[in-house]
């Protein structure tokens, strides 16, 4: 007996069903239509990719230019410390 293949929904991450009324899965959440044949192509491709190394290129040892910090806005989490640059 094959074992149970569950798929989740590439668009939200949501599981999704299969919708007997227009033969097609079906996320139920975003509501957004596929061919078994595309989910199955969709997981095939998340398998098979590598992991991303995380190692990026840091610059912290410029400076902001002039013109560079206007209409620029700080985030900064309270729980965490981090921030984002907008």
């Amino acid at each position: 007996m094959a074992g149970l293949q569950e798929y989740k929904c590439p668009c939200c991450g949501g599981g999704v069903e299969f919708n007997a009324s227009v033969q097609k899965i079906k996320c139920p959440y975003c509501d957004t239509e596929f061919e078994l044949e595309t989910l199955k192509g969709y997981d095939e491709a998340l398998n098979s990719a590598q992991e991303d190394d995380m190692s990026w290129d840091s610059v912290s040892d410029q400076e902001w230019t002039e013109g560079e910090t206007a209409g620029m806005r700080v985030y900064v989490c309270r729980s965490c410390g981090g921030q984002i640059i907008g």
